[in-house]
């Protein structure tokens, strides 16, 4: 098949949703397809800086890249292509089999296309509503010619409360259990020990939440070490005391050093980090939120109410206390995550691109 992923732009450090569509296209041209990934560089109510003009990034574009994005945080079988495009239109776009996308401001574009591009197909992997737009989001879910998949509950009965005219179709992410496992025995880590991903969006991510938690934590447990890894340079807002990973290429390293992962977002579509961090023997402490139901869903999972410090101290000092307990709880999540393996996810994303 001939495969198209447009990505709303181009990703030089790591990021959820863009990693994941990398997943795919990587993935499928492992297995043979022909793929081409497309970084648009002018999408709809996108936030771009003020003094990098349209005009501007094509000249950057063209100069530090050859016009042929390649994100050196991931590795892509030889055979994937890469271009730059200025808009989605039938003259930038090529034919093929499906075309794929992900972001709701490149939906309209996408159902503009003609029939030779193939099945149009969105993925929706978080409700996109965070700098407001929630009508034309919603709008977004219904267009008769394209494909809405999403990557959890939460997300199909959002987008299904508001599209009139299909049911989304659920899958899952995943991860690679190649490279997320357990390096580092599960009894051998210092059990005073936690990471956690640094975002700077609190209304998304929650970390100012977890960083007030860790100051309490740390006046509680002295010995506490706490250790964080972002894409963003160490903020200042980071106390000094803590460890900062700044745009860190291993990830797996950071969960095999630590007993605990927090997550203590306030909305995700399918968080990958508390996966990727139980695939890798970590105790995962996360919000009671739709999105991280995934993690949450085996017995026993420890949870969090966001927003609520006092909340998160109690439950991690749980752990902190308990170095039998935390030992047990990783044990068990660790065997849970086993079934988000991409063998099973690739094999529904080739039945709705192919149906």
């Amino acid at each position: 098949m001939k495969l198209n992923f447009i990505l709303p732009f181009f990703a030089p450090m790591p990021g959820g949703g863009v990693k994941i569509m990398y997943e795919y296209a990587n993935r499928m041209s492992l297995m043979g397809h022909d793929v081409v990934v497309y970084h648009n560089q002018s999408t709809p109510h996108f936030y771009y800086p003020k003094l990098r003009p349209l005009w501007l990034r094509k000249v950057i574009s063209f100069i530090k890249y050859n016009n042929h994005p390649k994100p050196n945080w991931f590795t892509f079988d030889d055979k994937v292509k890469f271009k730059f495009i200025d808009t989605i239109s039938n003259n930038s776009i090529r034919d093929a089999d499906a075309t794929i996308t992900t972001w709701w401001s490149l939906v309209e574009p996408l159902k503009n296309l003609t029939v030779s591009k193939g099945k149009k197909v969105n993925l929706i992997q978080g409700y996109e509503i965070w700098d407001g737009n929630e009508d034309l989001v919603h709008k977004s879910y219904n267009y008769e010619n394209v494909t809405n998949v999403v990557i959890s509950d939460f997300l199909y009965n959002k987008v299904k409360e508001y599209n009139f005219i299909s049911e989304p179709i659920l899958t899952t992410l995943a991860i690679d259990t190649n490279v997320f496992n357990v390096t580092n025995n599960i009894e051998n880590r210092n059990p005073l020990s936690i990471c956690m991903l640094y975002g700077e969006n609190d209304n998304v991510k929650g970390t100012i939440y977890g960083l007030k938690a860790f100051e309490k934590l740390k006046t509680a447990f002295p010995e506490l070490e706490v250790e964080l890894f972002g894409v963003e340079k160490r903020p200042d807002r980071i106390p000094s005391w803590i460890k900062y990973n700044y745009n860190s290429k291993k990830l797996n390293s950071i969960y095999n050093r630590n007993a605990i992962f927090l997550a203590p977002s306030i909305t995700e579509g399918w968080a990958l980090p508390p996966t990727e961090a139980m695939a890798c023997g970590c105790v995962v402490v996360s919000t009671n939120i739709p999105g991280h139901r995934h993690v949450n869903n085996y017995m026993d999972a420890i949870t969090i109410i966001p927003e609520d410090v006092d909340d998160i101290v109690e439950k991690i000092t749980v752990l902190l206390n308990d170095n039998n307990l935390r030992i047990k709880l990783a044990k068990k999540s660790k065997e849970f995550v086993a079934q988000y393996c991409w063998e099973s996810v690739l094999d529904k994303f080739i039945n709705v691109v192919t149906s």
